[in-house]
């Protein structure tokens, strides 16, 4: 090469050396990652300060299935931890802002669910429902208090000395679901309208994806290169096409059509909502059409010939047929109707939703057919569960079915085969069985009550029973138990074998709740079950050829029962009926039925437990807030429900531990979120002590039990002689951490000379700890004075100040651990200079806020402050220029 050429290789080396230098400064791109995954794109300059990496996994698979939603939030300041707590909430802040924005959207929504849902009630007021628990949950995240929504990664970027500290926070609809239904007021409304077929969460994540749309967090505000930042799921949960003018269909095949109706903020969520809609219709025409034909029905009872599988099976098809299970369509064709904008900025679509009726009626028959089979299979009847399998499963193979349902299904006929292929070696064992001797028998007959135990509808002649009939003919079972029992009861009844040698026994419970094999001892044993139904019974059974039934003489209903079954050291066991008035809501009803209930069980409990004695106690009010803490301690189940003369009835059967209800009760009383003291005034004739008392004791903060409450306490303390700490213990049930007994003496004299009435009125207050029963304190008043009127003297005594100290002494006297009562203290102080007193006050001053001076006189000071006697006196002994000496309580003699 000559040398011109070695000149322009070595330039073009210098060049590309450089080049490639220049690209190597320039600043790469840097992202935050999950399990290697690129999330989000941060700048070249931030420094990351923590990731999550615990939930490093559920944000990759968010982003992996485009269904990642993140916030950022920043904050300005040093880079410190606050910094980042307020990142936090502004992130937080922002999914409240988006939800808040769109509340409207949200009751669209709502709306747009309830157009082919016939309910009972105003839908407005529905929509109205939804709307408020939609609010409490902004509240949630503008509060930063939702779970579900978490801190992913942090990161800041310097600016000089300024850091910009950033959050990415992580919206998961999953978790925020699971978090929500731990709120009970949110749950109980989201119960209650999913009762009414409104989808709260549907809804709320369907404003969420919505929103997103135009935003800078949807898709299409990412710049290529960022292919793998998350974007939003804008998709509707159905397969969709795009909406084009009505594709021609073929004219030998038929189909289904679903309308579907919505408002939006723009005209792709009008449509996409509309969409769902549409598809919700065509859901509801294919269970309206099950529910109003006995076609399907009729064909899954053809094979049936036993009446009482005949009757379990409609029992179970009607109830898969109400819960409307989630059904999804396959291969939907979209036709926009109509599509406009009103006056008010909103915009409108209408949708038709078509789907090919041969295969979708045929898919959802199997599907809800072999649901069914899957239910029978839990209730015991498995044979009848197989033979569904057996028709349906060919038509699961033949036609086409969206993932989740053929997931579903594949789970149930799995389910299905494993169970029957145990059932059917118990059979082919049964079958293999040879008879020598009564040993044989004995084992044969364990055997068959295995299996009628296992599977509850055997066909007759499946196995050969009859062959053991010769080996039992002598066989006896002898039954006694109660003759009148209750419903909801538990009642123990005796078996007896005539023959020792037989194990164990089949019980075939007609409405009773108990075991369906009893084990035998030396041919003896015990069945305990609870009664159901009036008509409950027992069938007891060898084989299936030895059968004896017993029922009661008598069952009764009894809504308002309440009894101790049994005692057995700490441990009670309560039976109790509580009734309601039936209401639209019947989850509304049964729950009022259960809490009376409880509170009946409560009252027996605390009757038990604080009195030592068995009694109801039911003219005892009891407040709700007792109910609630101490039920929850309550190992309770509800034995029996249903309606009796026109009321809704539920039995609870509970089992009370008593240290740990008194425990309970102590504890509701010390957690309580405000102070309550019972106040209870006996012999105010005047009528003006009471209200005198009530006033001071409402203003130093403490709340009162009401006074029917009080009045009823004190009524049946009167009526049954309870003692003064029997009495404070009752207390409890009301809340009241204390009970002021007020004993209140007054006599009138006329003095003619002067034409007045002097009176005397003594009042004598007993302060009761309601947790002990004890007597903490009893202050005493007694003061003379005089009026035209017995009431005018009266007045005056209770207007005096006496009469206040008097009930600031017994304010004071009280001490609850969750509320900080307005204690004010007198003192008194006997001065030997006049100069004193000044001087005492400078000190007291500099050291206290609000101290009052009652009455200063040359050789006197008496002053009001909240200060309590032993501070006050450790205080004293800090001043040198003044020697304080006590005379007595809050008396002080005052020198130099």
């Amino acid at each position: 090469m000559d040398n011109i050429t070695w000149l322009l290789i070595g330039v073009l080396l210098v060049a590309a050396i450089g080049l490639g230098a220049f690209f190597l400064m320039q600043p790469q791109d840097k992202w935050i990652e999950a399990d290697g995954v690129k999330v989000w794109k941060i700048p070249s300059d931030a420094e990351i300060m923590g990731v999550n990496t615990a939930k490093a996994g559920a944000v990759k698979n968010l982003a992996q299935s485009n269904k990642l939603i993140a916030f950022v939030g920043e904050a300005q300041g040093a880079g410190t931890i606050q910094d980042q707590e307020v990142a936090k909430l502004r992130a937080y802040s922002q999914i409240a802002e988006l939800l808040n924005a769109n509340v409207s959207t949200f009751a669209q929504l709502v709306e747009g669910q309830l157009q082919n849902v016939q309910v009972s009630g105003n839908k407005s007021d529905i929509v109205s429902a939804s709307t408020n628990a939609y609010k409490r949950v902004t509240e949630l995240f503008a509060a930063g208090r939702v779970s579900g929504a978490y801190v992913y990664a942090t990161w800041r970027v310097k600016e000089g000395n300024l850091v910009h500290t950033y959050v990415l926070l992580v919206y998961d609809p999953e978790d925020v679901k699971k978090f929500i239904e731990m709120q009970p007021d949110i749950q109980q409304a989201v119960n209650q309208l999913g009762n009414l077929g409104v989808d709260f969460f549907t809804s709320l994540n369907s404003v969420i994806d919505q929103a997103m749309l135009g935003t800078p967090l949807a898709p299409a505000a990412q710049t290529p290169q960022q292919t793998a930042q998350p974007t939003q799921p804008t998709q509707p949960t159905q397969p969709t096409q795009p909406i084009q003018p009505t594709p021609s269909l073929p004219s030998n095949v038929s189909y289904m059509k679903g309308i579907g109706e919505a408002y939006g903020n723009t005209e792709l969520e009008a449509e996409e909502v509309a969409k769902k809609n549409a598809l919700t219709n065509l859901s509801e025409q294919l269970y309206v059409d099950v529910q109003t034909t006995s076609k399907l029905n009729e064909q899954l009872l053809q094979t049936i010939s036993n009446n009482t599988v005949r009757e379990t099976l409609n029992r179970e098809y009607q109830k898969t047929i109400e819960t409307k299970s989630q059904f999804e369509f396959i291969d939907v064709r979209y036709n926009v109707v109509d599509k406009k904008k009103d006056s008010s900025g909103k915009y409108y679509a209408k949708v038709e939703a078509l789907v090919e009726e041969e295969n979708t009626k045929k898919t959802f028959e199997t599907y809800i057919s072999l649901k069914l089979a899957g239910t029978l299979l839990d209730s015991g009847m498995v044979f009848t569960a197989k033979g569904l399998l057996d028709k349906y499963e060919p038509l699961f193979s033949k036609y086409k079915f969206p993932p989740t349902i053929s997931q579903e299904i594949a789970l149930i006929v799995g389910k299905i085969r494993s169970k029957y292929a145990e059932i059917d070696g118990m059979v082919n064992n049964i079958k293999a069985k040879e008879i020598k001797d009564f040993n044989d028998v004995v084992q044969i007959v364990e055997l068959l009550n295995a299996l009628d135990a296992a599977a509850l509808d055997v066909p007759d002649g499946l196995v050969d029973r009859e062959r053991l009939r010769p080996y039992l003919k002598d066989v006896r079972i002898e039954l006694s138990g109660p003759t009148e029992v209750l419903i909801g009861e538990q009642v123990s009844v005796e078996i007896k074998s005539s023959a020792n040698a037989i194990t164990s026994v089949r019980i075939i419970n007609d409405n009773i709740d108990g075991p369906n094999i009893v084990t035998l001892k030396d041919g003896k044993a015990v069945f305990s079950g609870i009664v159901k139904a009036i008509d409950s019974k027992i069938t007891v059974s060898i084989g299936g050829l030895v059968n004896t039934v017993w029922a009661p003489g008598k069952v009764l209903v009894n809504p308002d029962v309440v009894r101790v079954i049994s005692r057995d050291g700490d441990k009670l066991r309560i039976l109790a009926g509580g009734s309601a008035k039936p209401g639209l809501d019947t989850k509304a009803t049964r729950d009022n039925a259960i809490k009376d209930a409880l509170t009946k069980i409560v009252r027996k409990s605390a009757a038990e437990v604080l009195l030592g004695q068995d009694k109801d106690l039911l003219d005892v009010p009891i407040d709700e807030y007792i109910v609630n803490k101490v039920s929850a301690g309550i190992d309770y189940e509800i034995t029996a429900t249903g309606e009796y003369q026109g009321i809704y009835f539920a039995v609870v059967s509970a089992t009370v531990m008593k240290e740990r209800f008194q425990n309970d009760i102590r504890d509701a009383l010390k957690s309580a979120p405000s102070g309550f003291a019972m106040l209870i005034v006996d012999g105010d004739s005047s009528g003006y002590i009471e209200p005198a008392m009530i006033s001071s004791i409402v203003d130093a903060g403490i709340k009162l039990v009401s006074k029917d409450f009080s009045k009823k306490i004190l009524e049946e303390q009167q009526r049954l002689g309870y003692n003064l700490t029997t009495l404070g213990k009752l207390a409890v049930l009301s809340s009241a951490r204390y009970v002021l007994y007020t004993k209140v003496t007054s006599t009138s004299t006329y003095v003619s000379d002067y034409g007045v009435y002097s009176v005397r009125t003594a009042v004598s207050t007993q302060i009761i700890d309601s947790i002990t029963g004890n007597i903490l304190t009893a202050p005493q008043f007694e003061e003379v004075n005089t009026g035209a009127t017995a009431q005018a003297a009266v007045s005056k005594i209770v207007n005096g100040q006496n009469f206040k100290n008097y009930v600031q002494q017994i304010i004071n006297s009280l001490n609850f651990e969750n509320v900080q009562t307005k204690k004010v203290f007198r003192y008194t102080f006997v001065l030997e200079r006049a100069v004193y007193g000044s001087m005492l006050m400078d000190y007291l001053n500099a050291k206290y806020e609000g101290i009052k001076i009652i009455e200063k006189a040359d050789t006197k000071l008496v002053i009001e402050t909240n200060v309590d006697m032993n501070t006050l006196e450790t205080f004293f002994k800090t001043i040198d220029a003044l020697k304080i000496k006590k005379i007595s309580d809050y008396n002080y003699q005052v020198t130099k």
